[in-house]
Parts: C-alpha cells; structure tokens; sequence
C-alpha cells in the first residue's frame, strides 16, 4: 500500500509574508497528489479559513485548519517562537479564534500579534 503525504504546517497567499499560494490552486495540486488530507495554518490568522474549507471539500481532500501563533514567554530574550496549532473540532476553532484575536488586541508588538 502506498503512503500517503498530508502537510500539516502550510501557508496561502494571507500569510503573505511567507507564501503567494493560492487556495484553489493549493487545492488542485493536492487532489492530483492523491493527498487525503491537507492543513492551513496561516500566520496569526484564519482569514482564509472558510475558502479552504470548502475547496478542499469540493477536491475532495480534508481540510485541517489551524493557524502559526507567535508565543513569547516574559522571560524570553530570543523572541518569539512559532507554535503551528490545528483545531480538532468547532470548540478547537472557537479557541484558536480567541487566541487570535487576543493576540492582535492586547499583545501586538510592531504590528506582530503575540500570546503571552
């Protein structure tokens, strides 16, 4: 039996930082892969949460949807480290959408949206 291939950190054109891929063509080249499943996990955001899930729907691939927080500890000097989370359920998004936006409300350092 062939193994199968799921990414599971992966950025789209709202990270755009980091990446210029594009929704469906992300989708396209997954189905033609033969990749069961793919994850989003765009930086800080989930701004393109809800066309990933239904391309991925419509290709016939499930979505995983997460998203790349930025996390830096008080005492931390290095920085912030990345830490990829996927949601495992509607609760799980529920959660990762208050991280987000307590992120970008109470934890923006120049312009990066941070948890503490």
């Amino acid at each position: 039996m062939p193994q199968s291939f799921v990414h599971l950190r992966l950025h789209t054109e709202y990270s755009l930082r980091d990446s210029v891929v594009r929704v469906p063509e992300l989708m396209a080249a997954a189905r033609d892969d033969g990749m069961p499943a793919i994850s989003l996990t765009d930086r800080s955001n989930l701004f393109a949460g809800l066309k990933f899930y239904r391309a991925a729907l419509e290709h016939g691939v499930q979505p995983l949807l997460g998203a790349d927080l930025l996390v830096r500890a008080d005492d931390d000097r290095a920085g912030p480290w990345i830490l990829p989370v996927l949601c495992q359920n509607l609760e799980g998004y529920r959660n990762l959408s208050r991280l987000i936006s307590r992120g970008w409300l109470e934890g923006q350092q120049r312009g990066e949206p941070l948890i503490a």
